[in-house]
């Protein structure tokens, strides 16, 4: 692994497209996502094997419109900042692309179910793996699925770390439950521009936990009116709110729902939310905004 003079870690291989094309191409697949189980994959398979299993695992969960293009991503970005571990998509949503989108954002009882599969599913790599890192990252109605996940993983099992992307969680919800998972932060990437998907379609239709009302992705998270001791610990020591800002647009986040989740956004914004001392250093100009 090579690193530029930034210290940012280059991947080992030199076939991905220019910084430029990267992040405009990727816009130009949001609409275009449902594909990306026919022409996609073969993108994304070579990212998850045995080899990468042994240096870490970062977990990818979709939108309430499944896997796609827009999910694919996520896990290009993370191979682009050259990222060792294994890259995996967790799909947890129901496989009818658009029918069976309402149904992933409102059925709590199937989303539970998910949660707690994969929770195990995280166990069991804790233990066949023990002491390499587990990160998630989850987009939307994955951002509410990655919270679900942590509070259903057992006494003694942690990740290191969780990005919530443009979250449908609603800002009320209380994450200490799965603050308690957690070794390093859970960071929330926000967006108060998300003015369809996070403002009007949620307050509609409702969050993931079923309040209608402007989701958290769009706000933030509030710390709850009757917040123990130890929870106001763990928001404060574990949990960090990460605005829009305009800087973001030179990554191709341009203050939309699927700007955080462009190719370009996530290597140069995400992967360095997931270093080590040896591992994804940011550049200094791209160093987030932390409130």
């Amino acid at each position: 692994m090579m690193s530029d003079n930034n210290g940012t870690l280059i991947p080992e291989y030199s076939s991905k497209p220019g910084r430029w094309m990267r992040g405009f191409s990727s816009s130009l697949m949001v609409p275009l996502t449902h594909f990306g189980p026919i022409f996609g994959r073969h993108r994304i398979r070579p990212l998850d094997n045995p080899e990468r299993r042994e240096s870490g695992l970062v977990i990818v969960l979709s939108g309430i419109e499944g896997e796609g293009l827009i999910n694919h991503n996520i896990l290009l970005g993370l191979a682009d900042a050259g990222l060792p571990y294994a890259l995996s998509l967790f799909r947890w949503t129901r496989p009818i692309p658009i029918l069976s989108t309402f149904h992933n954002l409102r059925g709590l009882k199937r989303n539970l179910l998910q949660a707690e599969r994969l929770a195990k599913l995280i166990a069991e790599y804790r233990e066949k793996y023990p002491g390499r890192p587990v990160h998630l990252v989850g987009h939307s109605g994955g951002g509410a699925m990655s919270i679900l996940t942590l509070e259903r993983l057992p006494d003694g099992v942690n990740v290191d770390s969780a990005v919530l992307c443009a979250t449908a969680l609603s800002p009320s919800y209380d994450l200490s439950g799965a603050l308690r998972h957690v070794n390093g932060k859970v960071y929330n990437l926000r967006s108060t521009y998300d003015w369809f998907h996070l403002r009007l379609a949620t307050t509609v239709l409702g969050t993931v936990d079923g309040k209608h009302c402007v989701s958290a992705g769009a706000i933030g998270f509030q710390i709850p009116d009757n917040a123990t001791e130890e929870t106001r610990r763990l928001y404060a020591e574990r949990f960090v709110e990460v605005p829009f800002t305009r800087e973001m647009i030179g990554s191709f986040h341009l203050s939309g729902h699927f700007g955080c989740v462009n190719r370009l956004f996530v290597e140069e914004w995400i992967a360095p939310l997931f270093k080590t001392t040896t591992e994804v250093t940011p550049s200094p100009s791209r160093s987030v905004a932390l409130v």
